[in-house]
């Protein structure tokens, strides 16, 4: 992949010609140079999208090389700007999640922490990551080349299922754990087992988890990106491999991510047509046809009563407070909803509400239906699905969801350009 991801407009004369390959157009001199910031910008994608759980632990918290990387990126690019300039959409978004930032904080002081780790996770995941991403590296989204980062992704989320397929069948048929310490497993994970991070079925069947290192997580977070992915890849078997790392997850909160990425496609994202609508059948015949083999094959049912042991978290809807129950923060459960309900009360849970859909509700204010571009609605149908499948299994906390969840909101935001067009994608054919 090429590291070029940024059109070349506004630069000054004397450097146009010098700019035709670099990721932050016109921000060279004051970032070191021209190679570093956008080798450092490169890494930290490779790092975030194909690599996000490679790196360490300090006093139980993982640290990873994504994350590191992200901080230090933004960083030096906040040190090298005079002035921060964010664009409307961004300090609405930001404006809308204020209320939650301070009912969680209140809550959090008056009812104390259990965990200091989940604590650490919620903090940054909607304090630091919605600054970075809607603030501190705004212009940099500004100046993205939006076709060039759609390549990106695309390659990702197809390495990731790639390796996540040669993983499964190394580890069924040979008994073989596929890991690159420091890389694909954060170093501090190596010792625990792979049924201790919720990847055992039956101690028969393991969840391909890719380098996410959890099933659940692989698909909730590559969900964010899978309608963009479904609408550029243009590669049949690409797409259908990528469907199939899906249902390996062996996740029914993947299958339904799965299947709505279908619906949101034909019927959303794409034109509607007669075609599209048969073709949205036969897919999701498909879809339900392997989730039910696969659910067989595990001794397990495609819906149980239990909700797969989560219906314990749904008791707060007939018992929850104005501002969270007495208890001692201990993290955001599966659900969660119900949890953001335990744990901020009914105060908490709407401006939660409030907050995480302020991406999607400014992009609909602001750009009627007929006006969206399809790579818009592509990013749209990311948020839309993680808020669905989110109902059973969000994974809030864990990295990189809202890391990608962010991401995905600073493209959304992104002022439309020239290269939104799907013409500027190289639409590589099987």
């Amino acid at each position: 992949m090429s590291v070029s991801g940024l059109h070349n407009k506004r630069l000054p004369q004397n450097c146009k010609h010098r700019d035709n390959h670099s990721m932050i157009r016109g921000k060279q001199a004051s970032f070191s140079g021209r190679f570093f910031p956008h080798a450092l910008l490169f890494l930290t994608f490779v790092f975030l999208f194909i690599f996000p759980k490679g790196g360490v632990r300090v006093a139980n918290i993982p640290l990873t090389w994504g994350y590191l990387l992200l901080f230090l990126f933004s960083y030096l690019w906040v040190r090298s700007q005079k002035k921060l300039v964010l664009p409307r959409e961004n300090r609405i978004v930001l404006f809308f999640l204020l209320p939650f930032q301070i009912v969680s904080l209140t809550s959090l002081s008056f009812h104390g922490i259990e965990s200091f780790g989940f604590t650490f996770a919620f903090l940054i995941s909607f304090f630091a990551l919605p600054w970075i991403f809607l603030g501190f590296l705004s212009e940099v989204f500004e100046h993205l080349n939006f076709a060039k980062t759609a390549e990106y992704l695309r390659s990702a989320v197809f390495i990731v299922a790639l390796f996540g397929l040669i993983q499964f069948i190394l580890r069924f048929e040979w008994g073989i754990n596929s890991h690159i310490p420091f890389l694909t497993i954060n170093y501090g994970d190596i010792e625990i087992p792979e049924w201790e991070k919720c990847n055992d079925r039956g101690h028969i069947w393991i969840k391909l988890y890719s380098t996410f290192q959890n099933g659940n997580i692989y698909g909730v977070a590559t969900s964010l990106l899978l309608p963009l992915f479904c609408y550029v890849e243009k590669s049949w078997w690409k797409r259908n491999l990528v469907f199939l790392a899906f249902l390996l997850t062996l996740s029914r909160t993947v299958w339904l991510g799965l299947v709505c990425c279908e619906i949101l496609n034909h019927l959303y994202i794409r034109k509607v047509t007669k075609l599209s609508l048969m073709s949205l059948s036969l897919k999701l015949m498909a879809c339900g046809t392997g989730a039910y083999l696969l659910a067989r094959k595990m001794n397990r049912e495609i819906l149980d009563s239990s909700l797969g042991g989560r219906d314990s978290q749904l008791g707060v809807i007939w018992e929850w407070t104005l501002i969270g129950e007495q208890t001692p923060f201990e993290g955001i459960g599966e659900m969660i909803y119900p949890e953001v309900l335990k744990y901020f009360g009914f105060l908490g849970l709407i401006t939660f509400l409030l907050g995480i859909l302020s991406p999607l509700w400014t992009f609909f204010v602001k750009t009627p239906l007929k006006r969206q571009p399809p790579l818009k609605r592509a990013l749209a149908a990311g948020l839309m699905l993680y808020l669905i499948v989110a109902v059973s299994d969000g994974a809030l906390l864990y990295i990189p969801i809202m890391a990608f969840y962010w991401i995905v909101a600073a493209l959304l935001l992104k002022k439309p350009t020239e290269d939104f067009s799907i013409d500027q994608i190289t639409l590589r054919k099987a």
